[in-house]
């Protein structure tokens, strides 16, 4: 058995912009469609567009490991009755857009982190510019500000 990576060019280019519409479904041998996965130009791209079906049917799995020689490794089905939130045709695009996370928790305890981290004290400190040449700087800056936004509105208006 061969894998097929025949594509069908027909109405698209993979060297163009368009390229990412440019799919097929992945054949092995002559006549074996490998549920859920696709082939395109980018490998990327036909990665992003499959799902995990052929991961959860036995048969499936026994083909490509057979077309690519791979009989002692063992591959064993996903479990179709574990929990999850992600139905097994759910694009891979989708479950990297997500993170590949089932659940997300979001918890703020600021106790257990101060307790975990044990701090002896908390303190935090602002810097101030008191000085003149600092009030001088800020003070020119906003004047340069003005007058650029002054000039640009006078000169759109001559304009």
């Amino acid at each position: 058995m061969s894998i097929s990576l025949s594509l069908n060019l027909d109405s698209c280019s993979c060297g163009t912009l368009q390229s990412v519409n440019c799919i097929d479904l992945l054949i092995i041998g002559n006549d074996t469609v490998i549920d859920g996965m696709f082939i395109g130009c980018l490998p990327i791209t036909s990665l992003r567009l499959s799902t995990l079906e052929c991961f959860y049917n036995q048969i499936c799995l026994n083909q490509i490991q057979q077309a690519l020689s791979l009989q002692t490794l063992s591959m064993n089905v996903l479990d179709s009755l574990q929990s999850s939130h992600y139905s097994v045709k759910t694009t891979l695009n989708y479950i990297i857009d997500n993170l590949m996370l089932e659940n997300w928790t979001f918890e703020i305890n600021y106790t257990a982190y101060s307790n975990a981290c044990n701090f002896d004290k908390c303190s935090y400190s602002m810097m101030i510019a008191k000085d003149p040449l600092s009030i001088f700087t800020n003070l020119l800056g906003l004047c340069k500000l003005y007058l650029v936004n002054k000039c640009s509105i006078y000169f759109c208006v001559l304009k």
